[in-house]
């Protein structure tokens, strides 16, 4: 834990060092994609700020906004750390899950890494809808605080969907439904993030509009521009180029990364099951197992050009 914060502290000083807009040109450019051109996927966030700046940001605005969206994952993570330490069995083991959920990469380190990229809004989604499966009162007001959390994520980063259902069915279960009652108060509660998820991936997005955008974000400042991946053009990608993007990368290299970081993935969530109890052993491997398998799944959208 010691070394992971030496680490995570030289990452933060970093922004301080070389200023780029905290988050960096490339997650920093998301936040120019709004709904000015009609609805597209990860567009919430940008169409909000656009709202309240009454046109686009500006460098303290955007640096604002990546303080934020990292603040609010790091938050969501302290929580989530904190409620696995309760519900170890034995107290010797509590900072070994510690030491486990703090140094893991899918944690702290995705979100000090990728400061500010809309990943850490679905982090946070992911934990809220976990707390709010957590108690037992007020059921429908904890079950419309899902619908409304999963609609907003997803709103906000459409590949939390599939991560999301998981947690959505295991909440409202822990709720007290099952079977047939389970299905009819899930539907409605997904539905949003479905439709959405749906029309992030069914609309056609714009060559001309996304390049505008590219231009928009390098004339305030941003490093980037037309002929460099950004997360602006990463929008336009289709599964093919998402999948094209790995082939230069020889077998070995790729065997390797699915050891080290499946690995890695697999033993930490056997590890905290072990020491939470051993608990619902159905459903631990069903959310290892889902979110493993929805993990490798390469994201894309079609381009239409007009």
């Amino acid at each position: 834990m010691a070394w992971t914060a030496v680490v995570f502290a030289a990452f933060l000083t970093s922004t301080v060092i070389k200023f780029d807009y905290f988050s960096g040109s490339d997650n920093a450019s998301a936040y120019w994609v709004g709904y000015e051109d009609g609805f597209i996927r990860r567009g919430l966030v940008g169409a909000i700020l656009a709202t309240l700046l009454g046109g686009p940001p500006g460098p303290i605005a955007v640096t604002v906004l990546a303080v934020i969206v990292f603040a609010v994952a790091c938050i969501a993570l302290i929580w989530l750390t904190a409620a696995t330490i309760r519900t170890v069995v034995r107290p010797g083991d509590g900072v070994f899950v510690a030491a486990v959920l703090i140094a893991s990469p899918f944690t702290f380190a995705l979100t000090v890494q990728n400061r500010g990229r809309y990943d850490s809004v679905a982090i946070a989604g992911l934990v809220v809808v976990a707390a709010l499966s957590l108690g037992s009162s007020r059921r429908s007001l904890r079950v419309l605080a899902m619908a409304l959390v999963t609609a907003l994520t997803v709103a906000t980063a459409e590949v939390a969907f599939p991560f999301l259902v998981v947690l959505v069915l295991l909440g409202l279960s822990r709720l007290g439904w099952s079977r047939w009652g389970l299905a009819a108060v899930a539907a409605p509660t997904l539905l949003p993030g479905l439709l959405l998820t749906i029309a992030s991936f069914a609309v056609h997005l714009s060559t001309g509009y996304l390049a505008t955008l590219t231009d928009r974000a390098a004339r305030a400042g941003l490093a980037v521009n037309r002929s460099q991946e950004n997360s602006i053009s990463a929008l336009g990608q289709s599964t093919a180029d998402a999948l094209g993007s790995t082939t230069h990368l020889s077998p070995l290299t790729l065997a390797l990364c699915f050891l080290v970081l499946g690995g890695c993935y697999a033993a930490s969530g056997a590890v905290l099951w072990a020491c939470t109890g051993r608990g619902r052993t159905w459903a631990a491997v069903l959310v290892i197992t889902a979110h493993g398998l929805v993990a490798l799944r390469p994201g894309g959208s079609r381009v239409h050009s007009r």
